[in-house]
């Protein structure tokens, strides 16, 4: 089944994000929407996508990623590497963001 699908959702995991940081949250929220409608994503379940990075001046450095559907993967590593990031972060910490998308 093919439609769009947006990511919703970003989520902290590891425990790595934490209340100084809620600008960096929001930003990435507010510019991770992604036009997937032409991925087949899984039926059932929501798909996601794990991303560890850190951030250095104002751009994404990933370091890991892994996810639900290597589509949707690609899509959110080529998105998050052509960010700008202007919100407050810290250049030595390693961020853990949960992506999850749905249908719309």
């Amino acid at each position: 089944m093919k439609a769009l699908f947006l990511c919703i959702g970003l989520v902290s995991s590891f425990g790595a994000m934490d209340d100084k940081h809620p600008d960096l949250v929001q930003e990435l929220l507010d510019k991770m929407i992604l036009d997937l409608s032409e991925v087949e994503l899984h039926e059932g379940f929501h798909d996601y996508v794990i991303v560890q990075f850190t951030i250095c001046d104002q751009q994404i450095d990933i370091h890991s990623i892994e996810g639900s559907n290597q589509e949707v993967i690609e899509a959110v590593q080529i998105k998050m590497n052509r960010l700008e990031i202007h919100a407050d972060h810290r250049e030595d910490k390693v961020y853990n963001f949960k992506f999850t998308f749905e249908k719309q």
